[in-house]
This record gives C-alpha cells, structure tokens and sequence, in this order.
C-alpha cells in the first residue's frame, strides 16, 4: 500500500514538472487530477487525490487514526535475542524523529516488524520456569564423596584411591590373613551396592552426569586391584600405580561403560579398571616381582 501511495505521488509530480513530455501526463490528467490548473496546487492536488485513498484504506482495514495513541499502555514482551538495545516507548514517536506514515497497518504490527517479529505479551508461550534441584540427602553425599574426601583438591580420585589403600591396609593388620579375600571382596560388594544410587542422587541434584568430587567408585576399583594380593607395602603401591593408570587412560571397554545411565556408568568403568589393574597385579604375583 505505501508503495503504491509512492508511485502516485511520483507520478503526480512528474506530470506536474514534464505534464507535456510524458505519457503518463494524459492518464493523471483525466483520472487522477482533473484539469491542469489543479496541478498548478500542488497540495491541494495531493490532498484530493492520495488522502481520500488513504482515508479508504484505512477504514476497510479498521485502522486507528494515525495521531492516536492506540498502544498507549500496551507492553511489549521481547524475545532475548532481539532484548538488546530495544528500549522503545509505546506512547508515541521520540522526540526529533518522524512517525510512520498513515497506513492500513496498525502500529503494533508495525512495531513487531520493526522490532524483529516481538508480539504481544499474550501471544508468547510462557516460559516454564526452571526446575529448583533439591540437594541430595545426607547418607548419598557422604557415600559418593567417601566422607568428605572427594572435596578434597587437587585429584580428588587419587586422593580417594590412596585412602582406600591405607584404610585396607589397617583393616588387613587386624584380621587373619586367610580371611583377606573374604573381608575384602565383601567391602567391594558393600561399596558398589551403595555407591551406584549414591552417585545417582548426588549427580542428579549437581546436575552434572560424572561429577568429580564423587569417589566412591574409585575406592571399589583400588579395594578390586588389591583383591587376592598379599598385605605389603609393595603390593598397596603396585595396585595404586595400576589402577590410577588404568582409570586415567580408560582402555576399552572402560571408556564405553561411561556411557551407562546416572551412578552405573559412574560406577561400573571404575570397576572395570579395577578388573585390568588386578589382572596385572596376579600376572606379577605369578612372576614373582614383589617378592621381599
């Protein structure tokens, strides 16, 4: 509409300058204008021809008046992307600038094509507001985190393995030898059984899939490593090295069972860490590399 409103002004003043060079001097004179004399009043020329049309248009379309303030109180709802640097008023043009034309399109459409397709408040979905996390309970931090250790910083996994490692080792200076395997394999039963919805509950209130200050997993892979091995300091520091290594390089399938959903896949790629460090450990018990 506003360009064809354009080329009538156009053409109106091209017959009015060139009335007698060009064709289109005919057609505005019998159509648009009337007699000559009438071109020679340029604005009453444009009143009676453009303004009429405009007045049409807009009452056809049902469009406010031009002047009003039909938006006035309307509020505007940006999406974020286009929220930068669209601090508009609703109330009217700004001081200094120009007002859009009168036209069929009422101003808060133009306003939404302007303003990169922002619409009513009404007429946006209303975002669902984001999900509060309840912190995990009391027992499942203190199992994932084995008492507090994995806080601690830098490598909370190493920190977690070494005091596996020592805690083993006291265990084992108050049984009997015979019962290592026993005592032992029954610790890593107990740890995996609980450590699993440990992890789950402490991942799923952290929002994170492996967090890193859970370490329960880490103790049943060194208490693993250390499974059917003779008590000594040899053997505490051979199934430390292993399995650190053997977490921190993640051979397959130890990398694939990361994939697991919530406190398995925490769980379980430890564990089979745990399984290549022991396998190591047995292969240099058979060859006897540690003994005394």
């Amino acid at each position: 509409m506003i360009r064809e409103a354009r080329l009538r002004v156009v053409r109106y003043w091209l017959a009015g300058r060139w009335g007698e060079l060009t064709p289109s001097t005919c057609y505005l004179r019998t159509v648009d204008h009337g007699t000559p004399k009438e071109k020679r009043q340029p604005r009453a020329a444009f009143a009676s021809t453009i303004k009429p049309w405009f007045a049409s248009e807009k009452l056809r379309c049902n469009a406010p008046p031009a002047n009003s303030r039909w938006i006035a109180g309307r509020r505007i709802s940006h999406p974020t992307p286009n929220a930068s640097g669209l601090l508009i008023s609703v109330n009217g043009p700004a001081v200094g600038t120009l007002s859009h034309p009168p036209c069929a399109t009422p101003p808060i459409c133009l306003m939404a094509q302007i303003f990169g397709g922002a619409a009513m408040k009404s007429e946006i979905a209303v975002q669902p507001a984001p999900i509060a996390r309840s912190p995990a309970p009391f027992w499942a931090a203190t199992v994932a985190t084995f008492f507090g250790i994995g806080r601690l910083r830098p490598g909370p996994g190493t920190w977690a393995s070494a005091a596996a490692a020592l805690i083993w080792l006291a265990v084992g200076r108050l049984i009997a030898p015979t019962l290592y395997t026993a005592v032992l394999a029954s610790l890593i039963v107990l740890v995996i059984a609980l450590g699993i919805p440990a992890a789950t509950l402490v991942a799923r209130a952290s929002g994170q899939k492996d967090p890193g200050f859970i370490v329960i997993d880490e103790v049943a892979g060194q208490w693993i490593a250390l499974l059917f091995s003779p008590l000594s300091w040899k053997t505490l520091l051979a199934a430390f090295i292993l399995f650190r290594s053997f977490d921190i390089v993640k051979p397959p399938p130890v990398r694939q069972l990361e994939s697991f959903p919530e406190g398995t896949g925490i769980v379980v790629d430890d564990v089979a860490a745990g399984i290549y460090a022991l396998l190591v450990m047995q292969l240099a018990l058979h060859f006897r590399l540690f003994s005394p």
